[in-house]
């Protein structure tokens, strides 16, 4: 189980595991993750409001592959970060 995050800046260690966490998840797809691998990742965030996470998703690019909608990994570890850091985006996270 992940740690609870209760920082307004999350550490280096803190921020690598959340990485980890998203870029080695067992996806289907390699390029992406489908709504139903995003949401399991979020369940190990409980301090992250999905309204907000949503909210800010709604800004990223998507891909579709094989008829399902994929998430770059990058965009869903960056909006956790966010979340967590009860902040917007930085230009160096946006696509």
């Amino acid at each position: 189980m992940v740690e609870t995050f209760n920082m307004a800046k999350l550490t280096t260690t803190q921020k690598h595991e959340i990485y980890e966490t998203v870029h080695n998840y067992p996806s289907k797809h390699g390029e992406g993750l489908t709504p139903k691998e995003e949401r399991s990742i979020l369940k190990n965030y409980p301090e992250v409001d999905t309204y907000e996470y949503f909210k800010k998703m709604g800004i990223h690019t998507v891909l579709e592959k094989g008829g399902e909608i994929l998430t770059l990994h990058n965009d869903i570890y960056n909006t956790i970060i966010q979340c967590l850091e009860k902040r917007d985006s930085d230009l160096h996270e946006l696509d």
